[in-house]
């Protein structure tokens, strides 16, 4: 067959695929505008947007209903309340004086009972720390009449030492016996108990000094905890008197969103509410 005869029956074909493309596809195109125009709802066709300053408009914005404010967050401003009290201040002078804070926080009405547990404390601290040293005092008079201790400086393991021992003497030879040469006393720390009853008596009066003197540890910390409380109650006191100042001056922001029909938004705004 002439290759002139193929050539052009391959063109011929060409030809027709490519009109029957363009017919399918504006088959296709017409079919969906016709689809479109018919099954598309009334409702949903393109509607003008409002003119904000028409007076039908302004009338449906009169009737638009808030959202429940419920579902927007309230923030509320407290502003700087003149006469305002520091809660810092108010503790540092509950622990320089307990009471001293709830007064300053206007509430001593409170802090009065502080204060008088303050001041039954500083008593007994003082009053039991002279009540300690005149003990010491007399425990080491009666060592230097009757045991012939030379000296008041001397350390606190000493004292303890010739309330337990009749003499040096007796004491350094338990020291040899236990191969403690270094723990031996020398002359200058001689004693030597007159009488048994001396030595014991001498023994009850070291006692009760340092009973007395530990006694006043736990006076110390009385002190300290009652600080801590006082000092707790008075930046409750600061806070409770800020409070009351802040609470009659005060501004609340609430959102709102406006609605006339479901689905569709009229407007925003804020709902400002202010209390003197």
């Amino acid at each position: 067959m002439p290759a002139g005869f193929l050539s052009n029956i391959k063109i011929c074909e060409r030809f027709m695929q490519q009109s029957l493309n363009s017919f399918l596809c504006r088959f296709s195109a017409f079919f969906l505008v016709l689809f479109l125009h018919s099954f598309l709802p009334a409702h949903a066709q393109w509607q003008p947007q409002p003119n904000l300053f028409t007076e039908t408009y302004l009338a449906e914005q009169a009737l638009a209903v808030p959202i429940d404010s419920a579902e927007f967050p309230e923030f509320e401003l407290v502003p700087d309340v003149e006469g305002s009290k520091s809660p810092f201040i108010a503790g540092l002078l509950s622990f320089v004086l307990p009471g001293l804070g709830e007064a300053y926080a206007g509430n001593f009405s409170t802090g009065k009972y502080s204060l008088g547990i303050e001041i039954g404390l500083i008593a007994g601290f003082v009053g039991t720390t002279v009540y300690a040293n005149s003990l010491e005092t007399d425990f080491q008079t009666l060592a230097r009449s009757n045991a012939g201790v030379s000296s008041s400086q001397k350390s606190d393991q000493f004292w303890k030492d010739i309330s337990n021992y009749e003499s040096m003497a007796a004491y350094n030879e338990e020291r040899m016996q236990l191969r403690d040469y270094n723990g031996r006393y020398s002359q200058e720390d001689f004693w030597d108990w007159d009488t048994e009853a001396n030595r014991k008596k001498y023994r009850d009066l070291r006692i009760s000094s340092d009973e007395a003197f530990q006694a006043t540890y736990f006076i110390l910390g009385a002190m300290a905890v009652n600080r801590l409380f006082s000092a707790i109650n008075a930046v409750r006191s600061v806070r409770a008197y800020n409070e009351s100042l802040s609470s009659s001056a005060s501004l609340r922001i609430t959102p709102k969103v406006y609605r006339s029909r479901p689905f569709l938004v009229d407007g925003v705004g804020l709902n400002l509410e202010k209390s003197f």
